[in-house]
């Protein structure tokens, strides 16, 4: 090891010259017979020098893996969030296993402990009966790039109140091993529809349906393919001084005498019968009669209807101050 550094040093003291440092490490590895040493820390130190650059190169594929991983938690988290705010499920269905993966927003609306592994009977027993053949048929889609929607119904687990859900499904080209989709409850959207229209065929005064409500009525009894349906009486009605009323006691009054009047008329009819405001002092009362005063026969010609005379009824008449036309 001596003659080694001497010789080391003795060869960097005499360089003066580029042409003398390359003469030199020309003659340094022409010894390399005799320096079995200096190849061997050679080589150890290029054996370090490339795992030390396989090391730093794992490290920053680690490091760029792990702040991948965290962007794609914190954006599943956001998702997450924002689908619970929204009132928006997200499930993953795996056709060949029947097994479901499931946010979090679909166990709470289901009440089912979060994280828990789920198979397709466990959301079938908590959907109406008939609904669960309905979602097995979306099995059909998968592998296909298509999308379906259908509503579903089942009974919330807090309140046992039945809830309406609206189910999108969405087929995956080349891959028929799973579904994925939304889920939502619909209910309230449902119930608020429902306000909205009654709220449109329904006289704001008295309760009573209104005149879009009668003409739904006679449109669905034109349209109904049995004749009994067809047959039905009407009634128009009209108060008579109410002008009067209403100019001499105020229209409070007024208000209050077509309220008693809508009750009185409603109370006089029987449960099939239905009594519609038309505005002002106007009412129109519908009466079905196919049920009492029709039936139909098949001779061998053209059907007839003959009309029962022992069924038939007189129109009852209102005597506390009004007018009918029937």
């Amino acid at each position: 090891m001596n003659s080694l550094e001497f010789f080391l040093s003795s060869v960097l003291s005499g360089i003066s010259s580029l042409s003398d440092f390359t003469s030199v490490w020309r003659e340094l590895f022409s010894l390399h017979v005799n320096l079995p040493f200096f190849w061997l820390v050679l080589t150890g130190l290029v054996l370090v020098a490339l795992l030390l650059s396989v090391v730093s190169l794992l490290w920053k594929q680690h490091n760029r893996r792990s702040r991948i991983h965290r962007e794609l938690a914190r954006a599943n988290q956001r998702m997450s969030l924002a689908t619970s705010v929204a009132g928006i499920g997200v499930w993953e269905w795996d056709v060949n296993n029947d097994t479901l993966q499931w946010s979090p927003y679909l166990y709470d609306l289901y009440g089912i402990r979060v994280g828990s592994k789920l198979a397709l009977s466990d959301w079938m027993s908590r959907l109406k009966s008939g609904d669960g053949d309905k979602v097995k048929r979306l099995k059909q889609i998968a592998g296909k790039n298509k999308q379906q929607t259908l509503l579903i119904d089942m009974i919330d687990p807090l309140d046992g109140q039945p809830r309406v859900l609206e189910l999108v499904v969405q087929g995956l080209v080349n891959d028929a091993s799973r579904l994925i989709g939304t889920q939502r409850d619909i209910s309230d959207v449902i119930e608020r529809q429902r306000q909205m229209e009654q709220a449109a065929l329904q006289d704001k005064l008295t309760g009573l349906p209104n005149t879009r409500a009668l003409n739904r009525v006679l449109k669905a009894a034109f349209a109904a393919p049995d004749v009994e349906n067809k047959v039905f009486g009407l009634m128009f009605i009209d108060l008579d001084g109410f002008k009067q009323v209403n100019d001499t006691l105020g229209h409070d009054v007024g208000d209050a005498l077509l309220q008693h009047a809508s009750k009185r008329m409603r109370g006089c009819l029987r449960v099939e019968d239905e009594v519609f405001r038309l505005g002002g002092d106007e009412f129109v009362v519908w009466v079905p009669l196919g049920e009492y005063a029709v039936k139909i026969k098949k001779p061998a010609q053209d059907s007839v209807l003959e009309y029962d005379e022992s069924d038939r009824r007189d129109p009852s008449i209102l005597t506390w101050g009004t007018t009918m036309k029937s």
